[in-house]
């Protein structure tokens, strides 16, 4: 072969190589491109799947919300209409005290002055009784609304009476049924501030203790529980106090030997 023939033949061989060499490294390119173009699609399908995630809590969470606002809003319309009803209920009781006073009015006008205040005082005695003891009988039976409206209408009616502080009493133990601790306790304290000398105030204080600590206000508690104790020493509430704050207050670890 000619000198010509094998340089023109170099030539084109170099020529071959090095257009497979520049096809070898743009099919390179190309696969790290695809390889590139992977992971970011990886990387925003996670972000997807992300997005959705979050997308799909928040509607749970928004769903939950919602339930709660429904129950809270259930739980405000019973609210509401148990408080209509007692509205009704105290009504009712006022129209019969009322009914009640005018017809004692008509009979008085109708006897003689001396009889008069011995009726008068009779009839008092025999409404006062009346009116507590079916407040009472509501409460037997469940019924704290109306055992509670009876003795408010009592108390408005009978503000100072030797049973006033005992029907404050029971409109505490109204609410501690229910399960209203808070409101049962400013009943309670009313015992306490309005009728200081009645016989109620130690129970009142006992159920007022029990009441925070239904709550979970600890420190009050034990700060009522001592008040029975150091000023009704004797009664059987101050007993059951001491029994209470052995269990709230730290018990001392015996010394060492």
């Amino acid at each position: 072969m000619s000198r010509a023939k094998k340089f023109w033949l170099g030539i084109f061989f170099l020529g071959f190589f090095i257009s497979l060499s520049g096809r070898a490294w743009k099919l390179s390119d190309l696969e790290a491109e695809i390889k590139a173009l992977k992971i970011r699609i990886e990387k925003v399908e996670e972000r997807e799947e992300s997005y959705r995630a979050e997308v799909e809590q928040a509607q749970k969470e928004n769903q939950e919300l919602a339930e709660q606002i429904r129950k809270e809003q259930a739980e405000l319309k019973l609210e509401i209409q148990m408080l209509k009803e007692e509205v009704s209920q105290l009504e009712e009781l006022l129209r019969q005290l009322t009914d009640r006073i005018i017809a004692l009015e008509l009979k008085l006008e109708e006897m003689p002055e001396q009889e008069k205040g011995k009726e008068e005082s009779e009839q008092a005695e025999k409404s006062l009784k009346e009116i507590y003891n079916l407040g009472l009988e509501y409460f037997r039976k469940g019924n704290y609304p109306a055992s509670r409206a009876q003795f408010q209408a009592f108390l408005k009616a009978y503000p100072n009476t030797i049973l006033s502080d005992n029907a404050q009493f029971w409109i505490g133990e109204c609410y501690y049924q229910e399960k209203n601790y808070r409101q049962a306790i400013l009943e309670y304290n009313k015992v306490r501030k309005n009728y200081p000398k009645g016989n109620k105030v130690p129970s009142a204080l006992y159920k007022m203790g029990l009441c925070f600590e239904k709550l979970g206000k600890k420190k009050e508690a034990i700060a009522t529980y001592k008040e029975l104790v150091e000023k009704y020493r004797d009664s059987e509430e101050a007993k059951k106090s001491l029994a209470r704050l052995s269990k709230l207050l730290p018990q001392k670890k015996p010394a060492k030997p």
